[in-house]
């Protein structure tokens, strides 16, 4: 009877650690998944792209992105999966008015605004590449970026950037 114990308990050990192993791997491997993806947090996935500006952030899920904003500027470089929204989430503190844009060095990069969010979570619709928009008021807005197909359109991944001014 002693001995099943001992081969339970070594069994059960020997699975823990293996466990532990499994997820220290795949920290230092693969994104995780952030509600706020910030420098902080993402420094060790950071990819050096020629032409992009540090970091790249790796939107995981649920895709919320944070960007700093400098004397009303903010400049963003993203990396999405095919089929993934990424929502940017932008807090304009007394600016009333919003102009952002959409990049990718990618032609076959077909990335729309899909939806701007107000803070009252009322949403206006669609977008295309660039906006401009009179912010009623303070609080968090949420730029969703979607692929945009037009009816022939590909799922795509890959690289853009993500430009914006408040004013």
């Amino acid at each position: 009877m002693k001995i099943y114990k001992r081969i339970i308990a070594a069994t059960g050990l020997c699975l823990l650690l293996a466990a532990c192993n499994f997820f220290s791997k795949n920290e230092k491997n693969t994104p995780r998944d952030y509600d706020i993806l910030d420098k902080d947090d993402i420094g060790e996935y950071v990819e050096d792209i020629d032409g992009l500006s540090d970091p790249v952030y790796i939107a995981g899920e649920p895709r919320i992105v944070r960007p700093d904003i400098v004397d009303g500027k903010g400049n963003i470089d993203i990396y999405k999966y095919a089929s993934q929204d990424v929502q940017v989430e932008i807090e304009p503190m007394g600016y009333n008015t919003l102009t952002a844009r959409i990049s990718s060095q990618d032609p076959q990069a077909n990335l729309r605004f899909g939806f701007l969010i107000l803070p009252d979570n009322t949403m206006e619709e669609p977008f295309d590449r660039e906006l401009t928009y009179q912010l009623p008021g303070d609080g968090i807005y949420k730029l969703i970026v979607t692929d945009y197909y037009a009816g022939e359109g590909e799922p795509w991944s890959g690289y853009f950037t993500l430009a914006f001014e408040l004013e």
